[in-house]
């Protein structure tokens, strides 16, 4: 068979039944980490300016890459980007740093300058280069009307043009609502104790006078047994004065 690019080569260097697909590179120049390939998967005559990556973990998304462009041994989080539109300053990005697909009103910030209370903004919410006077800057109107979402509010504590709904809602504080519980749950038992505490006190008090006036009624004879004793009342004790004289 003829090869015009001639014969693939085993491990070994020798020629194997198969044609190279790739043309031999002509270049006379030493490349640290090899040659760059073109579509077809051939060297071409560019120096390769990323080491090959020893990395032997998968990543869903890929490897992060360094300022060069070359993979670290370091997982992306963000999936490649599915947004068909070009975008003047860039997108918007999420709170792990990737892509959304919106547009980013604001321009790179390119002012040199050191701010105590941080740079003012404008309309759009996007910093301008000039100081602002207090911790969170002025904003005299926002581009986007929020309605009845407001706006969202920085870590600063200041308002930002960014309608609150376009955010993640921020989860209560468990904590607080725990302990909140937990002393609605104190008052309710102590109360309930008190409560039972009067309860008590009253069926008792009432059971002893019960018995206290029961008692009253009765005698006890040489042997020790109660007997009841005759009624009191006026009549009676008329006829023992009689019966006595």
């Amino acid at each position: 068979m003829a090869c015009e690019n001639g014969f693939k080569k085993d491990a070994n260097g020798c020629d194997i039944c198969e044609c190279e697909t790739c043309p031999p590179i002509m270049c006379m120049m030493h490349c640290e980490n090899g040659f760059k390939k073109d579509a077809n998967g051939c060297n071409k005559c560019e120096c390769e300016t990323c080491p090959p990556s020893m990395c032997r973990m998968q990543c869903e998304y890929g490897f992060k890459k360094d300022s060069k462009g070359c993979d670290l041994c370091e997982c992306d989080q963000c999936p490649p980007a599915m947004c068909n539109m070009f975008c003047e300053y860039g997108f918007k990005k999420n709170s792990h740093g990737c892509n959304l697909c919106e547009c980013d009103p604001c321009p790179a910030a390119m002012c040199l300058m050191s701010c105590e209370y941080g740079f003012k903004r404008d309309t759009n919410g996007c910093t301008i280069c000039e100081c602002a006077t207090q911790r969170c800057p002025s904003i005299v109107q926002c581009a986007d009307d929020c309605g009845t979402d407001g706006y969202h509010v920085d870590d600063d504590g200041c308002q930002t043009c960014e309608c609150a709904s376009r955010r993640p809602a921020v989860p209560p504080n468990i904590l607080a609502f725990v302990i909140a519980i937990l002393v609605i749950a104190l008052v309710f038992i102590i109360l309930s104790a008190i409560l039972v505490s009067v309860i008590c006190y009253k069926t008792r008090r009432s059971r002893f006078y019960n018995m206290s006036e029961a008692n009253s009624h009765l005698s006890f004879d040489n042997d020790g047994f109660a007997k009841k004793l005759p009624p009191t009342d006026a009549k009676s004790t008329e006829l023992q004065k009689v019966s006595l004289a």
